[in-house]
């Protein structure tokens, strides 16, 4: 026992560690009773290690766990704080909490000398599990406030004040409950799939630079501005806050959102709580029939979502060196609106029937259900990612619960065994590096001149961790391979597909009759379409019109034109044919799929705001260009 003199009073404090043997602990009982009397006067506590739990009422307030998942999974409370009254007399607010283990199978215990915390304030101890038990305190308390308060447009300072008066009054009085919580990865998963073999096909590995770059430290300033990212209006999680309150709160909770999300990345483990999902079917269908007639939309809580926007702006910062240019969703300075074009490109002669037989696959993969949580590990390590960022990705897409959202209402409670979330800010990018070993593969099997067959059975689905759907997958066949259409349709399974035709109009009617009907089936317009595209300064909508819009679209891949982009694969694929030896602004119009031709009728259009600037003349033609004031000069001096 030490005794603490610090010139004003004299405090006790004894650390225990008890014996593993029922029998050897009976001495250190006799030694506390004996402490016990020589402390009467002497505030005294007695805290550590006692090696023995009272009774099983104790098994939320866990403090040690032995690391194990499974059966072997087991969680007691063996460290504890204990105090004489005259310690409770001289400090009736102090209390203890257990921190996040660590290095340690035990939780280290702090005392605090004040109960009386609130957001604004420091806080220790297990932050997430306090984040969370204050949001779930809040959400029976507002709407008693609002039945009181009426409008609270009309009381925005007065409800300030409520919101900080009931945050104050947040007593963590069972801090010690968060251990109980926590997903300890006592034992990793093994069963990690071996794609080393792939490297020699892979775009890019990692480099020690860009290692050390998206596993840096983040600054509070990241977290919050990756808050105020959010849309307000997004759907709430489980714990029913939007970020919407969060923004509107953040001078009050914002140190404590910002402990929360740093201590993740600092300890690599979320709280399952923060991690727990609502899972929304949305029906695809007017009338749905069976489950396959909803739409799945996951519900993330916003604290994860802060987390996970935080891991997709390291990934993002590398994703162009490693994926391929082939793919261009969710990869930063690509549009997808250029694999569009492409494929208008490749498809453009399927109605010719003296062209040599081909065919395409339209296939619908099941993105995210089908994904293998050990692939995707095994993805990261192929592409070089540390341990480190691999942990984080395996916490986040591994631990969510599930709760299905009927009627508003959330119904039911269980864990996840594979798949990515719709709805989660990591899925789209983490998809994109799973596909990226698909595409690994198609490139080995092409550079062994292997045979490839593709059937939707077949063990190349498999390989990958990806499913088809073949209800939506479809057989695009040109007009000289009719001959053989029956037999790759009965092969492959896929029902016959038709290229697609214009929408434009479509979606103009469909806008007029939202905004007019409500649904598709009553009222009548009364406004021209076209006055209520003009500006709201003339006293309209100012919805944009869909041709004007598809125009400014359409100008801004003609500009990747005209500036030889040749990051984007549909670019190098004109420069390769039909801008091969001309120019943009010289070819001729009268071939080619729609979209090239409405391309080409822009260029008048847009000739008067291109202005050329002259480098080394890598990037532009000398004779067909209008890079000088007189025009091209092919026109000038034929």
């Amino acid at each position: 026992m030490d005794k603490i003199d610090n010139q004003e009073e004299l405090v006790a404090i004894t650390v225990v560690y008890g014996a593993n043997e029922i029998a050897d602990r009976r001495e250190l009982w006799g030694s506390l009773e004996n402490l016990t009397l020589q402390c009467v006067d002497i505030p005294w506590l007695v805290g550590g290690d006692f090696n023995t739990v009272r009774d099983m009422s104790e098994g939320e307030w866990y403090t040690w766990h032995n690391r194990s998942i499974g059966d072997r999974n087991l969680w007691k409370r063996l460290d504890r704080m204990l105090t004489n009254d005259t310690w409770t007399a001289r400090f009736p607010t102090a209390y203890y909490s257990c921190l996040t283990p660590r290095t340690s199978d035990h939780s280290p215990m702090v005392i605090h000398e004040d109960r009386q915390q609130q957001f604004g304030h420091a806080i220790f101890g297990n932050v997430m599990f306090d984040v969370t038990r204050k949001l779930k305190a809040l959400k029976p308390i507002f709407p008693e406030q609002w039945r009181k308060k009426g409008d609270l447009s009309h009381n925005v300072e007065l409800a300030k004040g409520f919101l900080e008066k009931a945050q104050m009054g947040l007593v963590p009085t069972d801090r010690m409950g968060s251990s109980s919580w926590w997903n300890f990865g006592g034992e990793r998963r093994q069963q990690v799939m071996d794609l080393q073999y792939l490297r020699p096909w892979a775009r890019h590995i990692l480099t020690e630079e860009e290692v050390a770059f998206i596993i840096a430290p983040f600054s509070e300033e990241d977290v919050k501005n990756a808050t105020f990212d959010i849309a307000k209006d997004k759907a709430s999680g489980p714990d029913g806050y939007s970020s919407g309150f969060y923004k509107a709160t953040w001078l009050v909770i914002g140190k404590e959102v910002m402990k929360v999300v740093l201590d993740f990345f600092a300890t690599g483990r979320i709280l399952k709580q923060i991690n727990s999902t609502i899972l929304m079917l949305i029906p695809k269908v007017h009338s749905p029939m069976s489950v396959a007639d909803y739409r799945q939309i996951f519900s993330c809580n916003v604290l994860y979502k802060i987390i996970a926007k935080l891991i997709v702006q390291m990934l993002s910062a590398v994703l162009d060196k490693i994926i391929n240019p082939c793919q261009a969703a969710f990869v930063p300075g690509r549009s997808i609106g250029d694999n569009i074009l492409l494929a208008q490109e490749l498809f453009s002669e399927y109605k010719q029937a003296r062209r040599p037989p081909r065919c395409s696959l339209k296939v619908d993969i099941r993105a995210y259900d089908t994904v293998e949580w050990d692939f995707l590990l095994s993805v990261l390590q192929l592409f070089g990612f540390l341990d480190m960022f691999n942990g984080w990705i395996e916490e986040c897409v591994t631990t969510p619960s599930f709760s299905v959202g009927m009627n508003g209402k959330p119904h039911g409670f269980f864990p996840g065994a594979r798949g990515m979330r719709q709805g989660d800010p990591l899925s789209p990018y983490l998809f994109v590096l799973v596909m990226e070993v698909l595409h690994m593969g198609f490139l080995q099997l092409i550079e062994q001149d292997m045979k490839f067959t593709f059937h939707w059975k077949c063990e190349a689905s498999r390989v990958f961790q990806l499913g088809l759907n073949v209800e939506k997958s479809h057989l695009i066949i040109s007009k000289s391979a009719q001959n053989v259409k029956d037999q790759l349709l009965a092969v492959l399974g896929f029902q016959e597909g038709h290229l697609p035709m214009r929408v434009m109009r479509d979606i103009e009617k469909r806008l007029r009759n939202f905004l007019w009907k409500g649904t598709e089936n009553n009222g009548y317009p009364k406004v021209a379409w076209k006055e209520i595209c003009k500006p709201k300064e003339e006293g309209n909508l100012g919805i944009q019109e869909i041709g004007i819009l598809n125009r400014a679209l359409m100008c801004k891949k003609l500009c990747q034109i005209i500036r030889c982009d040749r990051t984007s694969i549909w670019v190098e694929w004109l420069f390769h044919g039909r801008l091969r030896d001309t120019s943009i602004w010289t070819v001729p119009e009268h071939r080619g799929p729609w979209g090239w031709k409405k391309l080409l009728q822009l260029r008048t259009w847009i000739r008067s705001v291109v202005d050329y600037q002259v480098g080394d003349g890598t990037s532009f033609y000398l004779w067909k260009d209008p890079w000088h004031q007189l025009g091209p000069l092919i026109h000038r001096f034929p």
